[in-house]
């Protein structure tokens, strides 16, 4: 899995990432590269990587595309567009989230979806907007 936006596996484990050599060879420089990528915000996931199971399976967000394999939980906002456009309006806020949430999934949401229920992570060049695991995904049904 390479953070550049190559359209594979992003369910993993931390194991399967210590056996693809751009990663790594132990857990450490795996659990490295992953904050390293999240804090810059070309990446996001939820999971405690302090505490979490090197089998258990982490859903991983890459900016520049989503992946099949994820639940549609999680978008990106570029920070330069972040920064310039999001005001304390709630109305501008939605249309902006709204408009990130359609880009990054290719499809459009329902008016009654909302975002008020949405956490942010704020990475260097990307923000990320999340529901917790513990919440469900959208449905847009």
């Amino acid at each position: 899995m390479e953070y550049k936006g190559e359209n594979k596996k992003l369910k993993t484990t931390l194991e399967d990432l210590i056996n693809q050599a751009s990663w790594g060879q132990n857990m450490m420089s795996v659990k490295r590269k992953l904050i390293e990528y999240k804090k810059k915000g070309l990446l996001f996931f939820e999971e405690d990587l302090s505490v979490i199971a090197s089998h258990k399976k982490i859903e991983v967000y890459l900016y520049s595309q989503p992946s099949p394999k994820t639940k549609i939980n999680a978008f990106p906002v570029p920070g330069e567009y972040f920064a310039h456009h999001y005001s304390n309006n709630w109305v501008d806020q939605e249309q902006i989230l709204r408009s990130c949430f359609e880009k990054y999934y290719s499809q459009e949401i329902n008016d009654g979806v909302g975002f008020s229920h949405y956490k942010n992570y704020i990475g260097e060049e990307f923000v990320w907007f999340y529901v917790r695991s513990e919440g469900s995904e959208i449905n847009n049904e």
